[in-house]
C-alpha cells in the first residue's frame, strides 16, 4: 500500500477479524477498504463497496443490528457499516464523515448493543453515539470537549468506560450520553496512552502511563460503585528496574488469571492475580 491522503501518514495496523469462514482484513484498497479471504486458502471472497483508504489502527467489529450481522470499522474519512450477511456482504449500509488530523483515528469503533460509539481526538475531540436509520448512519449524540485518543471505549451493561486521562465512565441510555464518574487524584490518572478491559466479576483492569509511572490498576465498575470512581488497588512503576519507555500503547491484556502489561519499547510484564 503507498502512502495516504493528507498530513503526515504513520501507517497503520488493523486486526483480521475471524467470522465464519471468513477472514476479514481492511485493508484500505483501491479495489476495497475491507476483504474478506477464505480463512484456510486465503483466497478473496468479498469486497467491500467502500474503497477509503485504511484507518490508523482501529480493525473492524462485528455488531448485530435489527437482527443482522454488520461489521463497523472506522477508516481513514468515515465511520462504515458494511452488511455480513449472504450475497449482501461488504454492502455499505451507512458511513458518516469522520476525518481524523494526521490520519490518527485510533481507538476501534465500539459496539454499545445495537448501537456504535466512535471517539477520537485532535480535531474530533469528542465521543458520539451512532444508530443505523433507514437513511444511513444518524448520530443520536455527543459528548463534546472529551475523547479518547487511545483507549478504545469498552461497554458493559449499559455502560461505557475510558481510560485516557482520568478513568471515567458513560451511562448509554435512551440514545443519551451521560457521564455517571469521573476519577480525580493520581490513581486514577493513566495517562493519554491507557487502555481497560472488563472481568467476569464486574471489574476494570486499567493500564497506562502518566511520565515514567507505568501504573496497573483494580477498578470497581457501576455495578460496584455507582457514584464514583474506586481504584481497589495500585500497583506503580510496573516497569520499574526497566528500560520502560514514557508510553505504554500496547493495550493490557487478561488471559487465565494473569495480567500482561507491555510498553512500546517491548518490555512484557506478567501478573497473576489472586482469589
Amino acid at each position: 500500500m503507498g502512502r495516504r491522503p493528507g498530513r503526515r501518514d504513520y501507517g497503520y495496523t488493523s486486526s483480521p477479524l475471524i467470522v465464519g469462514d471468513d477472514l476479514i482484513v481492511e485493508v484500505g484498497a483501491s479495489k476495497g477498504n475491507l476483504i474478506g479471504f477464505d480463512k484456510r486458502t486465503g483466497k478473496q471472497r468479498w469486497t467491500s463497496q467502500n474503497t477509503d483508504a485504511a484507518g490508523h489502527s482501529a480493525g473492524p467489529i462485528r455488531i448485530r443490528i435489527n437482527n443482522n450481522d454488520c461489521l463497523a470499522v472506522l477508516t481513514q474519512a468515515h465511520l462504515l457499516l458494511v452488511a455480513l450477511e449472504g450475497n449482501q456482504r461488504g454492502k455499505t449500509l451507512g458511513q458518516y464523515e469522520w476525518p481524523v488530523q494526521y490520519n490518527n483515528g485510533i481507538p476501534t469503533v465500539c459496539a454499545a448493543g445495537d448501537q456504535i460509539v466512535v471517539t477520537s481526538g485532535y480535531n474530533q475531540n469528542r465521543i458520539c453515539l451512532f444508530a443505523l436509520t433507514p437513511g444511513g448512519l444518524k448520530m443520536l449524540d455527543e459528548a463534546k470537549r472529551d475523547c479518547s485518543k487511545v483507549c478504545t471505549p469498552v461497554f458493559h451493561r449499559g455502560r461505557l468506560y475510558i481510560a485516557y486521562d482520568h478513568l471515567r465512565c458513560y451511562r448509554v441510555s435512551n440514545n443519551r450520553l451521560e457521564l455517571q464518574w469521573k476519577g480525580s487524584g493520581r490513581e486514577a490518572d493513566f495517562g493519554r496512552d491507557g487502555s481497560c478491559l472488563v472481568t467476569k466479576d464486574d471489574r476494570l483492569v486499567v493500564f497506562g502511563s502518566r511520565g515514567r509511572d507505568f501504573k496497573l490498576a483494580l477498578a470497581e465498575t457501576v455495578g460496584r460503585s455507582a457514584k464514583a470512581c474506586r481504584i481497589r488497588s495500585c500497583q506503580h512503576n510496573v516497569f520499574a528496574g526497566k528500560t520502560g519507555n514514557k508510553r505504554a500503547w500496547p493495550r493490557v491484556v487478561l488471559a487465565n488469571r494473569h495480567v500482561y502489561c507491555k510498553d512500546v519499547l517491548g518490555n512484557i510484564v506478567c501478573f497473576r492475580l489472586k482469589r
